[in-house]
């Protein structure tokens, strides 16, 4: 939603009522999985994750090619996702007339990761303050 919500409203017809409509089926849709994860973990107490999911359906090899995935592909690619994200949005509201430029969306995106990446390097107590306000700024955000 945070990503292309101008998206699901065009696509949607310039419908209001369809596009929350798309949005609430998403919703449930992303609680169902949750709660399937609830259940994975109230069944399968190791720790571990997906990976002691897997492991225990279907076995060493898959949970392994499986770990290897998220960690060389899949969260750098969500990581590179939600800093690209978050850097339109700082940068939006200095650009009103035009689009924003990509080069200072990347060099915003790459600098916060890098800043990030610092920050827990070097203190993981200061690391865990700076998530806990992030945390605190995006509920403030819902309400």
């Amino acid at each position: 939603i945070f990503v292309s919500q101008k998206g699901v409203l065009v696509n949607s017809g310039g419908s209001v009522g369809v596009a929350m409509i798309i949005w609430t089926l998403c919703g449930v849709l992303s609680a169902f999985g949750a709660l399937s994860y609830v259940e994975l973990g109230t069944s399968i107490t190791k720790s571990g994750g997906d990976y002691a999911y897997i492991y225990e359906a279907f076995g060493a090899i898959p949970a392994f090619l499986r770990l290897w995935t998220q960690i060389v592909m899949i969260r750098p690619a969500v990581m590179a996702v939600l800093s690209l994200t978050a850097a339109r949005y700082v940068l939006q509201p200095f650009f009103l007339g035009c689009d924003t430029p990509e080069a200072a969306v990347k060099l915003l995106a790459a600098t916060g990761i890098l800043v990030l990446t610092f920050v827990n390097c070097y203190s993981v107590k200061l690391a865990t303050r700076i998530q806990d306000v992030f945390a605190v700024g995006k509920v403030l955000g819902l309400g």
